[in-house]
């Protein structure tokens, strides 16, 4: 998620309210960590994920616990994930999406390190995972 005014946060958080429970799983991703706490507070069934996308980010996280709290996983940029992040995140209970994995031989090392999930725009590199 790109835009974090609070208009539009709102209308977020009703549509996610208004169909809390008749649809799968909703995840939310952004870089910006007043929109999780805020989003926290008002959407607690719906996974938060933060964007990570520089190494600032991952020692902005690293030093804010109510931040870590109110996450439940992290969405970084697959340059940033390393063992030393992965064992981190899930110490605290909280999932490691990688992005943009592009190809198999990434993929590979992604999954060695015990990320949780992956975004790429080439379903073609999973089948690496059967």
């Amino acid at each position: 998620m790109k835009q974090d005014d609070r208009p539009f946060l709102e209308k977020l958080v009703a549509f996610v309210t208004q169909r809390a429970g008749s649809s799968p799983q909703v995840m939310i991703s952004s870089r910006d960590a007043q929109t999780m706490l805020y989003l926290h507070r008002r959407l607690p069934h719906v996974q938060l994920l933060l964007t990570l996308a520089n190494p600032g980010a991952v020692a902005k996280l690293r030093g804010d616990p109510a931040l870590q709290r109110a996450i439940g996983g992290v969405s970084a940029f697959e340059g940033l994930v390393d063992a030393n992040l992965v064992q981190w995140a899930h110490g605290l209970n909280l999932k490691v999406v990688a992005w943009t994995v592009t190809d198999g031989i990434q993929l590979n090392e992604l999954v060695r390190l015990g990320v949780d999930g992956i975004t790429t725009p080439n379903l073609a590199i999973l089948r690496a995972l059967s």
